[in-house]
C-alpha cells in the first residue's frame, strides 16, 4: 500500500487472506476484460486495409496453432503405440 493510497482513504480492512486472493483474481479478470475491450476497439477503429491484413495475420496464427495441436495429438498416439509394442515383446 502506498502512502498516497492511505491519504486518499484506501485503508486496508481486516479481511482474511483468502478474500485478498479473491479480490486479486477479480482485479486480474477486470484487467483482462479491459484489455480485450481495448483490443476490440482498436480493431474496430482500423481502416479496411489494415483490418484485412490483421485478419490474415490472425488467421495464419490460428492455423499454425491448430497444426501444432494436431501434431502433438499424433505424436502422443505414436508414443502410446510404441509403449504397448515394447511391453508385448519378449525379451531374450
Amino acid at each position: 500500500m502506498t502512502v498516497g493510497a492511505i491519504f486518499e482513504g484506501d485503508v486496508p480492512s481486516g479481511n482474511s487472506g483468502s478474500s485478498v486472493h479473491e479480490e486479486a483474481s477479480k482485479q486480474g479478470n477486470d484487467e483482462s476484460n479491459r484489455t480485450r475491450e481495448e483490443r476490440k476497439l482498436a480493431i474496430m477503429t482500423m481502416n479496411k486495409k489494415k483490418k484485412r491484413l490483421f485478419d490474415q495475420i490472425m488467421k495464419s496464427r490460428r492455423k499454425k496453432i491448430k497444426e501444432v495441436i494436431e501434431l502433438r495429438r499424433k505424436r502422443k498416439i505414436y508414443d502410446d503405440e510404441l509403449k504397448t509394442d515394447d511391453s508385448k515383446r519378449i525379451k531374450l
